[in-house]
């Protein structure tokens, strides 16, 4: 499968529109002109447009240097992700890999055609002094339709695609076709024109004044990059995974934080479906951490010291094999019925939430009063790691503080907006804590894991680089220890909290 970013810009010109000359620009040494190539595509979206109303684009095309199938995904203004398969018979429909990259979008739905459009394009390379394309313009005189018996639309766009070349000389191009004449393109892509921009349902939402008005939100964000993960974990993207879950756990956090606002029916049963994802998505992203640290650990000691390299290379290769097993499970959680189910429920409750008067009601009391009952939780947490009698009873406590200072940050963020900067210092200061014990947790588990390592290579000729790595994950538990006394400040919490009640 081909997998490369587009960084492109657009814009519309009119028929007698003459591209202006562009081997002037900085770095650009020679520009080439390809021969008119004649390009067919068909788009594909399910009932409703789920993938053009979300930026997505799965099309079959014919001609040129790129036939095949291609599946776009929005990554940023301006950027997509194109991955591709080779050219199928149309009758056969769209790759399985390509839809399965599609399913957070698809949920189970069949794609069938939607549009057809065929492109007269003509291209000018801008080539640096080795010969490598720095950019790409693309003029294109487009046709398309949404079936046999609509009407067609035609119109001619230019298309400039970012190849080696920089950020800067991308704007540069664009000045000089605006210079030209020609205008930002009002739609995002080929297929918004012919389909006419779709867009999601909107949201049935109370006024922005009521609590659930200020919560929602920052819960669609929280779902939207749930989602917009989905497939970059399938492709194994950096980060992915961490992301995925991070999403999951703000959005659960929210729904327990807040669950004054929603039926508590529909609320908690997508709050523990959130936890199982969580759960489930778990092990990939322990085991992507756990081989990054070892590595980091490793290439620290100083020396390095005898069995440093073997240690390292027999570390890596077995966390390598665990995290392959751990993200086939994760392929199979995202694959799976449950888990479609759950965006639905999700993004129903969003998209129409099932309220309480109290969702209803004003904002700042409201939420003011969640926030203090999520700060609370941090402070019975805390009453709980001081009774504890043994170090790791302690630790396991601690890591319930860490858990409860998440859900206090993910709350006062939400709410920061109404309760302003009591809020938003409150956010910053759960953060510390978390960061503090989560950096005592990291250290636990890497030394219990450490731990067991030596306990099955009694007799490894690397045991004393084992011992120097256990040692250090050690040393590194007492400086997150100490850390988190320092930033924890109750008092300066308290004040805060009572600062968003006034």
């Amino acid at each position: 499968m081909s997998d490369h970013q587009e960084i492109e810009t657009k814009f519309e010109v009119d028929a007698e529109f003459n591209l202006p000359g562009l081997g002037d620009l900085p770095g650009c040494a020679a520009v080439t002109l390809s021969d008119v190539q004649l390009l067919g595509a068909t788009y594909y979206d399910a009932p409703g447009l789920p993938l053009a109303a979300h930026g997505v684009t799965l099309r079959r095309r014919t001609g040129g240097t790129d036939e095949g199938w291609h599946l776009k995904l929005p990554v940023s203004a301006g950027v997509r992700r194109e991955l591709g398969e080779p050219l199928t018979p149309a009758a056969d429909g769209p790759p399985r890999r390509l839809l399965d990259l599609a399913a957070h979008r698809l949920r189970g739905a069949r794609p069938e055609p939607v549009a057809t459009l065929t492109t007269r394009r003509s291209v000018r390379r801008l080539l640096d002094g080795d010969g490598r394309t720095l950019a790409e313009i693309a003029d294109d005189s487009v046709v398309g339709t949404t079936g046999p018996d609509a009407p067609a639309v035609s119109w001619r766009e230019v298309e400039v695609e970012l190849g080696t070349g920089s950020a800067e000389l991308l704007a540069a191009v664009g000045e000089r076709l605006l210079t030209a004449g020609a205008r930002p393109a009002a739609s995002a892509s080929k297929l918004a024109r012919v389909l006419g921009d779709p867009r999601p349902e909107p949201d049935r939402w109370p006024k922005d004044s009521t609590a659930a008005g200020v919560v929602l939100p920052a819960l669609r964000r929280h779902y939207e990059k749930l989602v917009t993960n989905d497939p970059l974990v399938r492709l194994r993207g950096a980060d992915a995974v961490h992301q995925m879950r991070v999403s999951a756990r703000r959005s659960r956090a929210l729904l327990r934080a807040y669950s004054s606002l929603f039926d508590p029916a529909a609320a908690r049963q997508v709050a523990d479906e959130l936890r199982w994802l969580g759960r489930a998505l778990a092990p990939a992203r322990d085991a992507e951490v756990m081989r990054a640290r070892i590595a980091h650990r490793v290439a620290a000691l100083p020396g390095p010291p005898p069995g440093a390299e073997a240690l390292a290379a027999e570390l890596d290769a077995e966390l390598a094999e665990r995290e392959r097993d751990a993200y086939a499970v994760a392929d199979e959680v995202l694959a799976g019925d449950r888990y479609r189910e759950l965006l639905d429920r999700l993004d129903a409750l969003i998209a129409d939430p099932p309220l309480t008067p109290r969702g209803r009601a004003k904002a700042r009391p409201e939420l003011a009063r969640a926030v203090a009952d999520s700060w609370k939780r941090v402070e019975r947490a805390e009453k709980r790691a001081k009774r504890a009698d043994t170090q790791d009873a302690a630790d396991t406590a601690r890591h319930d503080v860490r858990k409860a200072a998440k859900r206090a940050r993910y709350a006062a963020d939400a709410a920061s907006g109404a309760l302003g900067k009591p809020a938003r210092r409150l956010a910053k200061l759960a953060k510390r804590v978390q960061t503090a014990l989560g950096d005592q947790q990291d250290g636990v588990v890497a030394r219990d894991e450490l731990t067991a390592i030596a306990g099955h290579r009694a007799d490894s000729p690397n045991g004393f680089a084992l011992g120097l790595l256990t040692g250090t994950e050690y040393v590194e538990i007492e400086r997150a220890r100490t850390h988190y006394l320092e930033v924890r400040r109750p008092k300066r919490a308290r004040k805060l909290v009572a600062k968003m009640k006034r």
